[in-house]
């Protein structure tokens, strides 16, 4: 993904939970989700929002899931 996508997909993010995307925020998930495509890391969002023990949604939960993402 490139910055533009990981602000795309922080809209998606900040929909739910409020928080505030700034340049700062797009660059660091992007230092975290750049590898990924778009579509796998918006399948891979919804997988992790699914996860009953994700309480605040990390670059981190999204990268986690990106093979189940890729998969499905």
């Amino acid at each position: 993904m490139n910055k533009a996508e990981v602000k795309l997909l922080l809209a998606d993010v900040a929909a739910i939970d409020n928080r505030r995307v700034t340049d700062e925020t797009v660059t660091a998930w992007h230092a975290v989700l750049g590898h990924l495509s778009l579509p796998v890391a918006q399948k891979a969002l919804v997988l992790a929002r699914q996860d009953e023990k994700v309480e605040y949604l990390e670059p981190r939960h999204i990268v986690a899931r990106g093979r189940d993402a890729r998969i499905a």
